[in-house]
């Protein structure tokens, strides 16, 4: 992924929502959960950081900085890295996609994972990087679950667009891109209260990789029911966690 470089208004005046997440999976899941209650918690965890980074740009904004985000649809040059994502997050986009999408545009997307994640599966951070694959749900240079994307993504917000198209495609994510840092932070703190939470309540809270996670989620129509039940459903996309001495 590009470093980042800072920008932005300090996110000191913004609540992290970690903790709320945190206790929100608990009173989501309820007492006899099933996949509805999954996708609720990850809407609600998108919802939180979304909220949030909000607040962090109004505050810059009152602040007297300018929070000029160049992101815009057709712009998918940040989509080109390994995303990290939870299971609730994968099961939301596995549930959106079949509820919106044809019968062709699934089998077609299908397709795309598959040959995808043959290449990028175990692949750290540098080396997806360097295959620069696109994310396999783009189309037409667009998110194809965009409402529903995982939380990783909704944090990337440039200042700079062609700094993206330069880091992200003749780099390979080596060059620093300008971005507003408290909607990433902000995100990856919703994003880390939910695994806590998850963890807490005895379910895996692994981090995937969304490419090998999300074939799985639709090659197996019982994945979120197995989930629950105990099952290592998502195994094969599990990110290798590195510890630091």
């Amino acid at each position: 992924m590009a470093k980042r470089k800072q920008g932005g208004a300090p996110v000191r005046q913004v609540e992290s929502p970690a903790s709320g997440e945190c206790e929100a999976v608990p009173r989501l899941l309820g007492p006899n959960p099933g996949p509805q209650e999954l996708i609720r918690i990850a809407e609600h965890a998108a919802a939180s950081g979304d909220a949030a980074a909000a607040k962090a740009k109004l505050y810059a904004q009152l602040a007297g900085r300018r929070v000029d985000i160049a992101c815009r649809k057709g712009c998918p040059h940040c989509c080109h890295i390994r995303v990290m994502a939870t299971a609730p997050e994968v099961l939301c986009a596995a549930d959106f996609i079949r509820r919106t999408f044809s019968q062709e545009r699934q089998t077609a997307l299908l397709q795309k994972l598959r040959e995808t994640d043959e290449v990028t599966r175990g692949l750290d951070t540098a080396a997806r990087a360097q295959t620069r694959l696109p994310c396999p749900l783009l189309e037409d240079d667009c998110c194809s679950v965009h409402p529903a994307r995982p939380l990783r993504c909704r944090g990337l917000a440039s200042f700079d667009a062609e700094a993206c198209r330069r880091s992200f495609g003749e780099a390979a994510g080596a060059l620093p891109v300008p971005m507003f840092t408290p909607q990433a932070d902000l995100l990856e703190d919703a994003q880390s209260g939910m695994m806590v939470g998850l963890a807490a309540a005895g379910y895996d809270s692994h981090p995937l990789e969304l490419t090998a996670a999300l074939r799985i989620a639709l090659e197996e129509p019982d994945a979120a029911e197995r989930w629950l039940a105990g099952a290592p459903v998502f195994r094969a996309a599990r990110i290798a966690i590195t510890r630091r001495r």
